[in-house]
């Protein structure tokens, strides 16, 4: 399967979208335009409308018109063996004919697709895997001559496919010239029936919850991977709101039917965090007092989300990559899925934004920054992976850093955080190892333009080994054009697309990478302290975030009042380093709101047990009364009370 737009190829970057809310009548425009804006702010180009849901309103498609977004709308079959008898299929042709006609005329509507996993249930069911060649007439009447023709005879220019996954050919609509190359009864005389999960040919769904996502050949290239995914569980703040305190306990009866998963979900997903962390705590998150049970159940969340957040940045990463290996030619992600909460989506419906959501502003980016390692030949690596149609707009300068992840002596303390505002250097050592520069309509490939073997890497920097140090590059654009353009295009950030933490109008990207597992990594004792609130307006607050002891690896924020924050999942908050960061609450929002409540995860905590309690109480208060304070309880700790 291979994605051109009016003859342009095209790299899908989106997700599959799910029913806004359980009761129809509830979906307000609000709620449909946040989810809209919350894919649009990370750079999504297309939605696929899953055939398990509901066909969307007019207001739907009319928005994606307005937003530039694509659809993939199926039909909705799902997951099942559909009757095939006169009466079904002249219901069946009715409603493909009244759906045709109500949105066929949208100019969102790129793709229609005739049903989610319904060649691949062919495998599910022991009628089916008895009888193949009885439910594979049947699939044939249904979504061949009855779906598809009904769709190609009023829509003849859009592509159909009969089924997501499924190995093709499939119907491609009109070429750029207003041709159609092949009828659809070509494409059922030559479709590849049999194993429609398969990566070489059409397009694929993965989901594999027992192994390290991260590890080679895990998961596969594929030409499409339009449904893939990890399960995560919904923020914790949005939990409390909604639950009594005996609920907030990882083990408890009520958090695992929430999982909406197996009935041994919870422990599975436990054991898959283990191997993609290398190791998890020996509390295995279980307590007995209250308090307790409520911070080891916010950590798992937290940890959950972050497991989430590394396995998709890795997937779609590796997708771009194969973009441009002529061998693989991989054309898009859309994973599962967007909206909901309470499982594999990227925010919930509070609109909070999980850890991943967070994280495709950078890694669906027009321009993204990778930093990986070959496994080939332990080689550290780094590219940048450009899949817009227009050329390179401006040229963009990259420096690779190596950093020790603690600051040397400099150990986190109570005050610490105090000491680097007042201006005491805590910063951890660190080594420009290479630099590369791409200019202005540059091509692109998978190759890397910065490469060197892992160890020779670390020997740039004394004292540094896989578990100490890490590897950071920076993207800078060397050249006018990529902001102004972007903004122009209706983007939040610019060229590289992410917010960044250092000023608007600062067009930075980075990319981390950690050599080692995280259980592995000699992670500094570190303080994370939030600090200079301000009011900016009734539904926004201006902050600060800076780390002391160290470099917290993906710290990442939340609070009691619902909203969004501008920059949040850092990858490596460097000691030191203030970052800047605007909350966008739903609602009128007061400092004392977010500020009483404002928690921060980190790796170092959550994974090792080494993070300090933050002050509280010192944003309104001068650096030398900060010193003096003493230490009090962790906010992490208030909150689950």
């Amino acid at each position: 399967m291979y994605f051109r737009v009016n003859g342009i190829p095209m790299f899908l970057k989106g997700a599959n979208l799910i029913p806004f809310h359980t009761v129809r009548t509830q979906v307000t425009p609000e709620l449909m335009n946040g989810v809209l804006k919350a894919a649009t702010d990370v750079h999504f180009n297309v939605l696929r409308v899953w055939g398990g849901g509901i066909y969307q309103t007019d207001a739907f498609y009319t928005a994606c018109d307005r937003l530039g977004l694509l659809v993939w709308q199926e039909a909705m079959f799902a997951c099942a063996m559909y009757p095939a008898d006169t009466a079904f299929l002249a219901d069946v042709r009715e409603e493909m004919r009244e759906q045709v006609l109500r949105i066929g005329h949208h100019p969102s509507v790129a793709l229609w697709g005739g049903n989610n996993e319904n060649e691949a249930a062919f495998g599910w069911f022991s009628e089916s895997r008895n009888d193949r060649a009885f439910y594979q007439k049947d699939y044939v009447k249904l979504y061949f001559d009855t779906v598809g023709d009904e769709i190609v005879k009023l829509d003849p220019e859009r592509p159909f496919i009969d089924s997501s996954p499924a190995n093709g050919p499939f119907y491609p609509g009109a070429t750029a010239e207003g041709k159609l190359p092949m009828s659809l009864d070509e494409v059922l005389r030559t479709k590849r029936w049999g194993d429609a999960g398969g990566s070489k040919f059409g397009d694929m769904h993965f989901y594999e919850n027992y192994n390290d996502c991260t590890a080679p050949g895990v998961v596969p290239v594929a030409r499409i991977m339009s449904e893939f995914g990890w399960q995560s569980d919904a923020p914790f703040f949005s939990i409390k709101s909604v639950t009594p305190a005996q609920d907030w306990d990882t083990w408890a009866e009520t958090a695992q039917y929430r999982q909406r998963w197996l009935s041994d979900g919870t422990r599975l997903k436990v054991l898959q965090m283990g191997k993609v962390f290398g190791g998890l705590p020996s509390h295995n998150f279980m307590a007995s007092e209250p308090q307790q049970k409520a911070k080891l159940y916010s950590d798992y969340i937290y940890l959950r989300q972050v497991m989430q957040s590394v396995c998709y940045d890795h997937t779609i990463s590796m997708m771009r990559r194969n973009m441009h290996n002529p061998a693989k030619m991989s054309m898009g992600t859309l994973y599962w899925q967007l909206n909901d909460g309470a499982s594999w989506s990227s925010f919930d419906y509070e609109g909070r934004w999980k850890p991943l959501h967070h994280a495709l502003s950078r890694v669906y980016a027009p321009l993204q920054l990778q930093a990986f390692v070959r496994p080939e030949d332990d080689t550290a690596a780094v590219l940048l992976s450009y899949d817009e149609a227009a050329p390179l707009p401006a040229g963009v300068a990259v420096d690779v850093y190596l950093h020790s992840l603690s600051a040397g002596n400099a150990p986190a303390s109570a005050n610490a955080t105090a000491a680097c505002l007042a201006g005491d250097d805590d910063s951890a050592p660190k080594a420009l190892v290479g630099s590369f520069k791409v200019d202005a309509g540059e091509v692109l490939t998978a190759k890397p333009s910065w490469s060197l073997r892992v160890d020779e890497v670390l020997a740039k920097l004394p004292g540094c080994g896989r578990g100490t140090c890490f590897l950071r590059a920076v993207a800078r654009e060397a050249g006018a054009g990529g902001v102004k353009g972007a903004r122009a295009r209706g983007g939040q950030y610019g060229l590289l697309g992410a917010a960044n933490g250092r000023g608007r109008d600062v067009d930075v990207q980075e990319a981390v990478l950690f050599f080692d597992k995280f259980n592995s990594l000699a992670l500094p004792e570190v303080s994370v302290r939030p600090h200079s609130f301000k009011k900016v307006a009734p539904k926004t607050i201006e902050f600060q975030v800076t780390a002391a002891g160290g470099a917290a690896a993906h710290a990442f924020w939340d609070a009691a009042p619902a909203g969004r924050f501008s920059v949040n999942g850092v990858q490596a908050l460097r000691p030191c380093a203030p970052l800047a960061v605007r909350f966008e609450a739903a609602d009128e929002v007061e400092v004392s709101d977010l500020e009483s409540s404002l928690t921060i995860w980190t790796i170092n905590g959550a994974l090792q047990g080494k993070q300090r309690a933050p002050l509280l109480g010192v944003a309104g208060r001068d650096v030398a009364a900060a010193r003096r304070a003493p230490v009090r309880p962790s906010r992490r700790m208030m909150l689950a009370v």
